[in-house]
């Protein structure tokens, strides 16, 4: 009996060994295969994958972000870049494709490797607006592009808070003349209950108690374009009537430095009309227009 219990020992002990060594084989080539692999891709940022077949040679790309090498990994379609250039060695060809996010039309040099840098570029923000693929964003009768919905995903981070996008307006005024597109944003949380306008009537372009819609001169623009929002810091602000103020504290949601260098001066047109039952469309271009409507009558800004 004990010999047989040996003899099935045995044969179990052999059966395990040449497991063993099969597992051992296996691990070896794959150990072999990802060192092969490694040494075949060692060399800068070489891409696989993205490029067609070419049977002239192998093809290496590297790539560039903002004409500087990098180590991230490789730009997306989605991540906020754009190809500024595609250039390849001694005479070599390559164009990129938008739609497939790739190398095309690669035309030979006769070199064993043809090797093509990319030099990718950050979008700006109105670029990457007018590309992104959103049914959430549309453009309106006036060419502007507008996120529109109860609670789109427009959300952006700026002055170090949480904003939101209204759109991307189209051919607004500079003070010097050119027109340029703009992105508009909105903050998506109140800075506090204060008055548009409270200068006494006669003040400015105020005619009565509660000052006027004149955004030019109003004490809420002086507030948010030079007084305590503007610089950081605590102040007064107007609230009620004749002139009148209250306290306000921005030193923790005023504009930063950076924030600042990023607001344009823009020509805004106070246009507008008393008449209820009109289209957003001819509210819009009323808006857009130098002169407000009373009934069928126009009359001057100053008016």
């Amino acid at each position: 009996m004990k010999l047989k219990s040996f003899k099935k020992n045995k044969k179990l002990k052999t059966t395990l060994l040449s497991l063993g060594a099969l597992a051992l084989l296996g691990v070896g080539i794959l150990i072999f295969r990802s060192y092969a692999l490694y040494k075949e891709t060692k060399s800068y940022n070489v891409l696989r994958g993205k490029i067609p077949d070419f049977s002239s040679g192998d093809i290496e790309l590297a790539y560039t972000i903002n004409g500087e090498k990098t180590t991230e990994a490789f730009p997306l379609k989605s991540s906020g870049y754009k190809v500024n250039s595609v250039t390849c060695e001694d005479g070599a060809t390559a164009e990129w494709n938008i739609d497939s996010w790739g190398i095309v039309n690669i035309t030979p040099n006769g070199a064993k490797k043809i090797k093509c840098n990319i030099d990718f570029k950050e979008l700006t923000l109105i670029e990457y607006l007018k590309n992104l693929q959103s049914d959430e964003l549309v453009e309106d009768d006036f060419g502007n592009l507008r996120y529109i919905g109860a609670d789109p995903n427009n959300y952006v981070r700026f002055n170090d808070e949480l904003w939101r996008i209204i759109g991307v307006m189209k051919d607004i005024e500079n003070p010097d003349g050119r027109k340029e597109d703009k992105v508009k944003l909105i903050r998506n949380e109140s800075i506090g209950i204060y008055s548009w306008d409270n200068k006494p009537s006669g003040t400015g372009s105020s005619t009565n108690l509660y000052g006027s819609n004149d955004w030019s001169d109003s004490t809420l623009q002086k507030v948010l374009n030079e007084g305590a929002y503007w610089n950081r810091t605590s102040g007064s602000c107007p609230s009620g009537e004749k002139g009148a103020t209250k306290t306000c504290d921005f030193s923790s949601i005023g504009l930063i430095e950076e924030a600042k260098g990023m607001i344009s001066e823009s020509i805004w047109n106070l246009g507008g009309s008393d008449s209820i039952g009109k289209t957003p469309k001819e509210y819009y271009t009323l808006e857009r227009e130098q002169q407000y409507q009373v009934g069928d009558q126009q009359h001057g800004q100053g008016e």
